[in-house]
Formats: C-alpha cells, sequence, structure tokens
C-alpha cells in the first residue's frame, strides 16, 4: 500500500512537485482539505480522525491537476444592418 498521509502533507509534497516542474506557485493546504471533501482527491479518515490520502492517489490527482485546460471557445459578436447584435 502507498504511504498515508494527512492532506497538510499532502500540500507539501505536490508544492514539491510543483517547484521541480518549474511552477512558480504553492498550493494551500486548506484547498487540499476542501479537494478531498468534494472528492477531487480520494481521501480516508484513519484511526485518529484525520482526514488523510495516498502518494499513489496524490499523484493520480496531480496528474489531472497538471493537464493543460482546454481553452474556451471565443464568440464573435457582429452588428447587423438594422442595428440588432448577433453571436456568428
Amino acid at each position: 500500500m502507498s504511504e498515508m498521509m494527512t492532506m497538510y502533507a499532502a500540500a507539501k509534497i505536490v508544492n514539491g512537485w510543483l517547484e521541480a516542474d518549474g511552477v512558480a506557485k504553492k498550493l494551500p493546504p486548506q484547498m487540499f482539505y476542501g479537494y478531498a471533501k468534494k472528492g477531487y482527491i480520494s481521501s480516508f479518515e484513519n484511526e485518529a480522525g484525520k482526514i488523510c490520502t495516498t502518494e499513489q492517489d496524490l499523484a493520480t490527482w496531480y496528474a489531472e491537476y497538471r493537464k493543460p485546460k482546454a481553452k474556451k471557445e471565443s464568440v464573435e459578436i457582429v452588428p447587423e444592418d438594422d442595428g440588432t447584435v448577433g453571436e456568428w
């Protein structure tokens, strides 16, 4: 089984991965607790009642987090001859 860690420890690990990937951004530990609550990061409660994840589950989440995001399609606004405006 992968190593178990709290979300606070997970934040430290992910911030290290981000730094190694050349990303000048640090993610706060609170964000990881929120992501665990929403189910974005697979998590469980340990014997002490702390919210935890595994290194494997964290790596899976990180791979998705670092995927390039799709760009939103832009809409062109074109004025009509009769003064109305339409999307094309």
